[in-house]
């Protein structure tokens, strides 16, 4: 509290995250009529879902950094295990199966998979 003080922060002032005063500055920006025709941001905001969805919400062009362990996806993304599940069963009397008694096309997936790789 005492270094509130000292700098002269009110003490009915809380956290906010870094993001959300960068989306009122862009905000203030616009209300003075300046188009802000494309915003870029480092990996401190690009990390924050919520910054890019209220970028996408203002329906703003935006380049931002994200870190290596940070994911995106398109609309129609699936998970693999979800796709595996949805697959159609075999016709009646047939079998997906190998003479391994593996399914056929799992081994050709896994066998063609880079080192390393995580699906």
């Amino acid at each position: 509290m005492a270094r509130r003080t000292t700098w002269g922060i009110a003490t009915d002032v809380g956290h906010v995250e870094k993001w959300q005063p960068a989306l009122d500055m862009i905000d203030e920006i616009r209300s003075w009529g300046i188009d802000v025709p494309l915003v870029v941001a480092d990996r401190g905001y690009g990390d924050a879902a919520a910054f890019r969805l209220g970028l996408e919400e203002r329906d703003l062009n935006y380049v931002v950094g994200i870190s290596i362990t940070t994911t995106a996806h398109t609309e129609t993304t699936a998970a693999y295990s979800d796709l595996r599940r949805s697959r159609p069963e075999a016709p009646a009397g047939l079998s997906r199966a190998g003479p391994d008694g593996e399914e056929a096309g799992h081994r050709g997936r896994q066998a063609s998979r880079p080192a390393g790789a995580v699906f």
